[in-house]
């Protein structure tokens, strides 16, 4: 499932959009079960910054490393369908887990050269989502930091929140579903 919680037009005071910001952020109940996450659609321009949108979804029967994915893909399709899009900019990928900012700034292109196997010969765990992350940066300039939670910043902090209310969402309506599957 993923929302939009509010896309925003470009304001008329902001010009050529130069970039773009994506503030993401996944949390898992345990390593494997249900996630949600959360992410911020930033736009920079030379007059400033501003939230394009903000998304949010949930995974049922994931890891803590798909769920960190997730957000990621997704707002990079979002910022594909804007309208006000500039395909020659760096979007820059902000991420509180170091597997994913490794795995698709360093490793991926040594994975895709061997057959989407690590360096131990093994094949890549997770590999539709690598390879969904792959598809989704295709042709654009990607740039992926690492922002430790206890340093993050505004929106970081609001992808946080988005995907810390996911959770709470599924918590109620998933027991609402087992009492009416037990009702029948």
């Amino acid at each position: 499932m993923t929302a939009s919680t509010n896309q925003q037009a470009l304001p008329k005071e902001h010009h050529k959009i130069i970039g773009y910001t994506l503030a993401t952020n996944g949390k898992c109940v345990e390593n494997y079960g249900t996630g949600a996450w959360g992410a911020v659609i930033i736009a920079n321009s030379e007059h400033g910054s501003w939230v394009l949108d903000e998304l949010a979804g949930t995974q049922d029967e994931t890891t803590c490393n798909r769920i960190k994915m997730a957000p990621v893909i997704e707002a990079l399709k979002a910022v594909r369908k804007h309208p006000n899009f500039e395909h020659d900019c760096t979007i820059e990928v902000q991420s509180d887990s170091k597997n994913l900012v490794q795995g698709a700034s360093d490793w991926i292109h040594n994975w895709k050269r061997n057959g989407w196997r690590n360096a131990n010969k093994k094949p890549v765990k997770n590999r539709e989502m690598w390879e969904e992350l792959d598809n989704a940066t295709e042709g654009l300039t990607i740039r992926y930091t690492w922002i430790s939670a206890a340093e993050s910043e505004m929106h970081q902090q609001t992808a946080l929140r988005l995907s810390e209310y996911g959770l709470k969402a599924i918590g109620p309506a998933r027991a609402f579903c087992s009492q009416f599957q037990s009702l029948s």
